[in-house]
């Protein structure tokens, strides 16, 4: 694997994240 594909995928993989992280708390102030 070259290193800008690596870069890229762990890129995806924070971007994710970031994006289930936001949902989760999105979730939790409507619980409140």
């Amino acid at each position: 694997m070259k290193k800008k594909d690596l870069q890229q995928n762990w890129a995806w993989v924070l971007t994710g994240s970031g994006h289930f992280f936001n949902e989760t708390i999105d979730l939790i102030n409507d619980l409140e």
